[in-house]
């Protein structure tokens, strides 16, 4: 299996375990960053935004894996992924609104919103 299969194969894992509530993410210093981490190392996801005017599109999606000595030992973008194989891009910029969701909280925020809105009508 080669590098870029396998990269991806640790983005839809990553993806499917967020979505159950299986991986914990937990939000860097740097903004818009979120990383989770295993015994063999760490997975940071992360978005970037250009501010020249000739980057299009002007936010770009990054993974970058380390091992357990903070060596990073592989990473894409998601421009990356799409040159290989168009399409994957967009899964790692999925991978990243889910990391993003689970390391702020986003559904226990929206669920205690509700709840004290009570029920409509």
């Amino acid at each position: 299996m080669d590098t870029n299969v396998k990269l991806l194969a640790v983005i839809d894992r990553l993806q499917e375990r967020t979505g159950r509530g299986a991986v914990e993410w937990k939000k860097t210093v740097e903004d818009d960053s979120f990383l989770t981490a295993f015994p063999s190392g760490t997975v940071i996801v992360r978005s970037r935004t250009s501010y020249e005017q000739l980057v299009k599109p002007p936010v770009s999606y990054e993974i970058q894996v380390f091992n357990s000595d903070g060596v990073l030992v592989d990473g894409a973008t998601d421009a990356q992924l799409d040159q290989a194989d168009d399409g994957t891009g967009l899964r790692l910029r999925e991978l990243h609104a889910a990391a993003r969701r689970a390391a702020l909280g986003a559904d226990k925020i929206l669920d205690d919103l509700l709840a004290n809105l009570g029920k409509a009508g």
